[in-house]
């Protein structure tokens, strides 16, 4: 937490910064997952899981 952040914030300052990344990650994660090689990889291990 950077020093000069107002102590009465300071709870909600981890909270903030950590989720702030949420979005980012689902976003690369949708773009990784639609690629045609990730999804035919996805789907084999899928056929494999199941048996």
């Amino acid at each position: 937490m950077p020093e000069n952040f107002p102590g009465s914030l300071a709870a909600i300052y981890p909270i903030v910064y950590n989720f702030s990344f949420i979005p980012a990650e689902g976003i690369i994660t949708m773009i990784i997952i639609n690629i045609p090689a990730v999804k035919t990889a996805l789907s084999r291990i899928r056929t494999v899981a199941v048996i």
